[in-house]
């Protein structure tokens, strides 16, 4: 028996044996069958590609691109070949990494393999949170990327004369912090800044400013003998006493404030203008030692249990402030006093009753040494009427039941009743 040896064509395998045999009958056996030859399918999941297959056999192709971004490296697409593998893939890299406006490469960070840095850092007025290098990782992204948050210049350290007059203890380099003379002084300078203290690039704090010493308080013993506005630590101020000739001196400290007022070489003299309460008045003005105030109660009620003025004491303090009672109570003629109301004192109670419901009534004389509103209380009896220009009739003040007549004034005749009743 003879033997005829087959051959696929190029892109196919013979499955099985590769001949067939001239059989007793003169004809050949079966011949082999030709299978195409196919590469593995290509899974994309857990490679640094995605891709486009158009098939698995012979000389079918992939398209390939990087997942990540990155750049490839090599050709564009793989080929299914005759060992039924996949043509060599190509290279990907890391993306050029995504930075913020205040992050900026310090090398070349375009195309990093695996395991290669990225280095970065921030601008001016910037501070790195984080690591300054970045590692190109297997899975072409890259590691955690630093921050950049603005250098801040520490809570500024002020000299005692100033205070602060907002938070400062997040300013960023270029701003400001306001600041204002702690004891009342003026900020000393002629720049609009004078009053900021800038934060610098250095993270420290611009000089701050001088401060004066207030306007001194000098009390009423003392007036002024110059002008005392303005004036530095180590400069002087010049005080009178208003009660005999003699001059004092204060002078400005370095915390800018006046040293102590000397009060007892300068006595007092004078008793200042007192301060009434509002339901007394009196036009007093400062007084000597033994001069005395007339007051008045200003609701036309008598001042209570006390003398009616005050008098200026040793010491220049005024003697105690009388008490008002509340005026005599006015009351309507719906009303009945039940009580003597005429001098009653703060807090005391009025009683009246109310004639046409019978009710008694309770009035407190109030803070204000004057009495609350009457309350409502109808009427037992009705006023004059006001009758129209054609009627005519004498309508006195009237009591529930009774009537008034009226008649027509031009002598017509009246249509219904000639009278009303009350």
């Amino acid at each position: 028996m003879g033997k005829c040896f087959v051959r696929c064509r190029i892109g196919y395998v013979i499955e099985g044996i590769n001949y067939t045999i001239c059989q007793n009958n003169g004809k050949w056996g079966a011949f082999p069958a030709c299978q195409k030859i196919s590469c593995p399918v290509l899974d994309f999941s857990y490679t640094p590609w995605k891709g486009e297959c158009v098939g698995n056999f012979y000389e079918d192709t992939c398209f390939l691109s990087c997942k990540e971004g990155g750049e490839l490296l090599g050709r564009t697409k793989v080929t299914c070949e005759l060992r039924g593998e996949w043509s060599v893939f190509p290279h990907c890299t890391c993306p050029v990494p995504n930075s913020s406006n205040n992050l900026v490469f310090k090398n070349n960070c375009t195309a990093k393999n695996p395991d290669e840095y990225c280095y970065v850092e921030c601008r001016n007025h910037w501070k790195l949170i984080g690591d300054d290098a970045v590692l190109c990782q297997k899975n072409r992204k890259w590691s955690f990327m630093p921050k950049c948050i603005p250098k801040i210049c520490p809570s500024p350290n002020i000299p005692v004369y100033l205070e602060i007059k907002e938070n400062c203890s997040s300013i960023k380099i270029g701003e400001y912090c306001e600041v204002s003379c702690k004891h009342g002084g003026q900020v000393i300078g002629t720049s609009n800044e004078k009053n900021l203290l800038r934060c610098l690039e250095n993270l420290e704090w611009s000089s701050p400013p001088d401060c004066s010493c207030p306007h001194p308080n000098v009390t009423r013993l003392f007036v002024e003998d110059e002008d005392c506005s303005f004036k530095l630590v180590g400069e002087f101020c010049k005080l009178r006493c208003k009660s005999k000739s003699l001059f004092e001196q204060l002078r400005c400290t370095e915390k800018r404030e006046w040293t102590p007022v000397p009060l007892d070489n300068c006595p007092l003299t004078l008793c200042d203008d007192p301060v009434l309460p509002p339901y007394l008045s009196g036009e007093c003005g400062p007084r000597k030692i033994g001069q005395t105030c007339d007051l008045g109660c200003k609701t036309g009620a008598k001042i209570y249990n006390w003398y009616t003025y005050i008098q200026c004491l040793i010491g220049a303090r005024w003697s105690a402030i009388p008490d008002c009672t509340c005026p005599p109570l006015k009351v309507t003629n719906n009303f009945e006093m039940l009580q003597d109301c005429s001098e009653k004192s703060l807090y005391s109670d009025c009683k009246i009753k109310c004639k046409s419901t019978n009710r008694n009534v309770t009035l407190n004389c109030g803070e204000n040494r004057n009495w609350p509103p009457l309350p409502d209380c109808p009427s037992d009896g009705c006023d004059v009427p006001l009758l129209p220009a054609y009627l005519t009739g004498k309508c006195g003040p009237k009591k529930v039941g009774e009537r008034c007549t009226f008649d027509c004034r031009t002598r017509g005749k009246i249509v219904g009743y000639n009278y009303i009743q009350f």
